[in-house]
């Protein structure tokens, strides 16, 4: 992870191979160009906005997810907008973001023993032991706003007191875990998960990464539902 930025990191790709004339790499890259000559000190994606050539975003990392496996502009923030814009060769700031610093400096370090867990019609209560089993923390992708079943409450129990870190995370695309509404989430909060609150679940994933390789242990769940990198939103549209 970055602690503060000289300039943008921007990642671009393309939806089409730049050997076809549809290909949308090169509005793509242009973007990005562009984007490269702001303030923004945060990691980015320059991708289109649409199925035309017109708009080119540029978007937050921790907030985009891919939406469609084909379209130009399968790359979306997820309840937010863009960062910029660029259309017609110039660029429009749109959303708030974190500007470049002076200093930057990287934390390299990450712990791989940590799983994401999809949770299912069906699903084994053992089977959550048997992923969970040497990892130092699982992700689970509950319902709604952040349920799983009830028989794998023991499961849990057991993972959970053996060291094992359990974030709730949740399937919708939109919206945030939850764990104080119904009388399971509030159970599950009982037992010792942590809510994940809006972040995805990829997102989830790469900061327990993060957390369990740079801090104490202790401070996982802390800083879990820190906003480290605009990963969290507070009002999501």
């Amino acid at each position: 992870m970055f602690d503060g930025l000289t300039g943008p990191v921007v990642m671009v790709g393309s939806q089409r191979s730049s050997d076809r004339p549809s290909s949308d790499s090169f509005g793509n890259m242009e973007g990005a160009l562009a984007f490269g000559a702001t303030d923004v000190g945060e990691v980015c994606i320059s991708m289109h906005s649409g199925t035309s050539d017109d708009n080119i975003n540029l978007l937050r990392g921790t907030r985009t997810r891919k939406m469609h496996s084909t379209r130009r502009d399968a790359f979306r923030t997820i309840s937010g907008k863009p960062l910029a814009t660029f259309t017609n060769g110039k660029t429009e700031m749109v959303s708030e973001y974190e500007k470049t610093r002076k200093d930057m400096s990287l934390t390299n370090k990450l712990e791989n023993r940590v799983s994401i867990v999809y949770f299912h019609p069906g699903f084994i209560p053992k089977d959550i032991e048997n992923i969970s089993e040497d990892k130092k923390a699982i992700i689970i992708m509950g319902t709604g706003l952040g349920h799983i079943a009830k028989d794998t409450f023991p499961s849990l129990k057991r993972i959970i007191k053996n060291g094992t870190k359990v974030v709730m995370a949740s399937q919708c695309i939109s919206g945030r875990v939850d764990l104080d509404v119904y009388s399971t989430g509030r159970e599950l909060k009982k037992i010792g998960i942590i809510s994940a609150e809006n972040m995805l679940p990829e997102v989830a994933l790469t900061k327990s990464m993060f957390l369990l390789a740079n801090y104490p242990e202790e401070e996982f769940e802390t800083m879990m539902k820190r906003n480290m990198r605009g990963e969290i939103v507070e009002r999501g549209i």
